[in-house]
């Protein structure tokens, strides 16, 4: 049953991978929906597994997005002719958004090891990575076919 359910809503997605918009805007839904698909198929989780995974997941997901986005403005910001004081102060920012992020990815993994075992840790992000992977390559495809028109 949970197969049929995956191969679903890869068949009802497929064509729509991109999870773009017509005005090229990203359907982050969409795009939750397809990653949740293939980190289920590529994992086969128990029901029980599931259950103690998904919210692990998402919430370590919403606080890497939220430190993402921090670092993301901080990036923003026009460096041009500011103090080498600030620039210290900038660049201590920065640091200290990566260390959160790796404190929230060590945790996640700790918590992630009361749930999974070690092997499917490993297949969550092996199924992290080639969703990543995927989407890149079929956005570099979409890309290519839109600059040939």
């Amino acid at each position: 049953m949970k197969y049929l359910l995956i191969t679903a809503l890869l068949v009802l997605f497929t064509h729509h991978v991109s999870a773009q918009h017509h005005d090229g805007k990203i359907d982050r839904d969409k795009l939750k929906t397809l990653k949740v698909a293939h980190i289920t198929e590529q994992v086969s989780f128990t029901q029980q597994e599931a259950q103690a995974f998904w919210p692990l997941y998402n919430t370590y997901e919403a606080q890497r997005n939220t430190l993402h986005e921090a670092s993301k403005e901080r990036k923003k910001e026009n460096l041009e002719g500011i103090s080498e004081i600030a620039a210290k102060k900038y660049l201590n920012t920065l640091l200290k958004i990566e260390d959160d992020y790796y404190s929230n990815q060590k945790e996640y993994y700790a918590k992630l090891e009361s749930v999974l075992s070690a092997k499917k840790i490993i297949k969550v992000i092996q199924a992290n990575r080639s969703f990543r992977k995927k989407m890149i390559d079929e956005f570099k495809e979409r890309h290519k076919k839109e600059v040939k028109k």
